[in-house]
Order: structure tokens, then sequence, then C-alpha cells
């Protein structure tokens, strides 16, 4: 199973959210030491070439990755600023238009997915940028004030922490089993079906209820549901619809193929804790890697990529602040 992904006429650069924060520190005179310097000149380039169109700087719902202590006003503008509102859709709508093109393809008896620049922008980046070049400004509507990103995040911050508590259990227990990379990689790959059936069962149960929670049951429907509808609308059987999500059509996919793999090498890891970041970067990683031409990220999720040859899969390069000096070179012949 092959998946062919088209780009932007424009090379694109996605930035790992720390990098904004630490430009912004230093353009407000806080530098991070050599970090921050680092970050200030990658910035300034990409900035630069931004203006001269030359790249396309994504942004992937980054915002909420931002606490209160940062000045949430500076870093969302800057953020603004450098993509100029080229941002990538939502995890749920990536996930969403790739698993309706898998299961074409499957329906169709083809062995090719295709994926456009639309299935992962909501309009064209490279006519959006030249519409906002010739109209001289463009309008955000991510910025929000401070009080609100607070109130959200201590909401993102309270499930985040869940959520890696959860997958630490899991390296732990891993460990003590023995359970390997290759295994845990099996595991990954059954866990949509799995988690669909779970969610299945949770809604059924509370609908049997004697006096069900109706903004549950219409809240929670569980995503099954959307999947069935879109499997009918494309011709394919009900029956079969569960044993799609098992097939190569379903798992070879970017938002599956990656998660499965960053995730497996997570949770195995002898040594490094899973940290409260790590489930982001993996959605980050899921979503712009098919896309981007770079990605400059932190040192860890760089090698977990280098390390299971991620970014050769999916054509692009990924670069941290050891490899630096490369990805300024490279950017600076453009």
């Amino acid at each position: 199973m092959r998946v062919v992904v088209a780009r932007p006429e424009r090379p694109l650069i996605w930035l790992d959210t720390s990098v904004f924060i630490k430009i912004t520190r230093a353009e407000s005179k806080r530098p991070d030491g050599n970090d921050g310097k680092m970050a200030k000149a990658l910035g300034d380039l990409v900035k630069q070439l931004v203006r001269d169109r030359k790249v396309l700087c994504i942004e992937s719902d980054q915002s909420r990755e931002v606490s209160g202590r940062q000045k949430v006003g500076e870093v969302t503008r800057l953020i603004d600023q450098m993509s100029r509102g080229v941002r990538i859709r939502s995890k749920i709508e990536l996930e969403e238009r790739q698993i309706w093109h898998a299961m074409k393809a499957y329906l169709r008896d083809e062995n090719i997915i295709g994926l456009g620049v639309l299935d992962f922008f909501n309009t064209n980046p490279d006519e959006h940028v030249e519409r906002i070049s010739r109209q001289g400004f463009w309008v955000s509507i991510s910025n929000r004030g401070e009080n609100q990103y607070d109130t959200l995040n201590s909401l993102f911050v309270a499930s985040k922490r869940s959520v890696t508590e959860g997958f630490e259990r899991i390296r732990q227990q891993n460990l003590v089993n023995g359970v390997k990379f290759e295994a845990q990689v099996g595991i990954e790959k059954k866990g949509f079906l799995l988690g669909q059936l779970e969610s299945l069962r949770e809604w059924k149960s509370e609908i049997e209820k004697p006096s069900p929670d109706l903004f549950k049951v219409w809240s929670k429907q569980p995503p099954i549901f959307r999947y069935s509808r879109m499997w009918s609308q494309l011709g394919g059987e009900l029956k079969e619809l569960l044993n799609f999500f098992e097939l190569d059509h379903f798992l070879s996919l970017p938002c599956n193929h990656i998660s499965h793999t960053l995730i497996a090498d997570l949770v195995t890891d002898p040594q490094r804790v899973v940290q409260s970041g790590d489930m982001m970067d993996v959605n980050h990683i899921a979503a712009i890697l098919p896309i981007a031409t770079w990605v400059f990220t932190d040192k860890d999720v760089a090698a977990r990529v280098r390390r299971r040859r991620l970014a050769e899969s999916w054509n692009s390069r990924v670069f941290s602040s050891s490899t630096f000096k490369e990805l300024y070179s490279i950017l600076e012949d453009l």
C-alpha cells in the first residue's frame, strides 16, 4: 500500500512551539542563552523568507501549548505573523479526510491512496499567501485574551497530565513484561478499533440507563457512527467496516503510521520517562511530517523520528538544535 501526498508549490517549514516562545523571549530582551539566540536567528531568517514568498511557515494548533506565564498574546501574535494564517487542519479533520480516501481506495480495489493539499489545509496555502500579499494585511481570529487562555489551559493541562500518567504506566508495565518496540507497534495498530468498540459500549451503557444524561448521549456519540456514514456513502457494506480498520489501507495512513510508531517508541523506551508534552508532540508530528519540507523540533522528538526513519518515509527532513547549522544553511541558500 502506498500513500501519495501532494504538497504546495512552496516548501513548508514547521517550528516547534518552544521555538516561538524562545523567539518571543529573545525579542523582549529575555533570551534563553544559546538556545534563545539560535531560535531568534532562525526566526529572523524564516520571517524574511516568508516575506519574500520563498517559504511557507505552518502552524498546527500550537496556541494551546502556551501557558499564561509566557505572555500568550505575544507568542500567538508571533505565530500568526510567521504563519500568516497558514494553519493545518485539526487532528480530527485530518484523520477523517485521510480515512475517507483510504475507504474509497479500498472499496475501489486501489493500492494507492492520494492525499491532496486541501486534505491538510482549509485553503490552498500558496493562494492564501498570494492573496494576503496583494491586500497587504490579514485578520487573525485566533487571538484571545490571556484570562480566557488561562481557563482553557487549566483544562488542557489537567487532561494532558492524565494522558501522560497513563502512558507512563504502560511504559513501566512494558519494562516489567519485556515488551519490545515491534510488539508494541502491533498493539498500537489494534488500539483504534478497540477504542471505537469501548466508546460504543460506554455510549450504549448511557442510553440504557433509566434516566440517561441526554447531553452525554448527544455529545459523546462514538466516532464509529461517523465512519459508518462515510463507509455507507462510499458504497461499503457495514458488516465489512470493522475489518477495514485492521487493513493496510487504514494502518498505512500517516495519521496512523506515524502515531503508532512514535507512541510505541515512547512506551518501550527503557530509560526516558514519558513527559507532559510527548503526546502533543506525537500529534504535531503525525499531522505535519507528511506535508512539511523541514521540521525543527526538540532533540528527543528528532531522535525518535530519525531512529524509526519516519522522515524518509514521508520525504521530509527533521532538525533540532544539534543540527541547527545544517538547516540554517539550507534556508540561507534559498
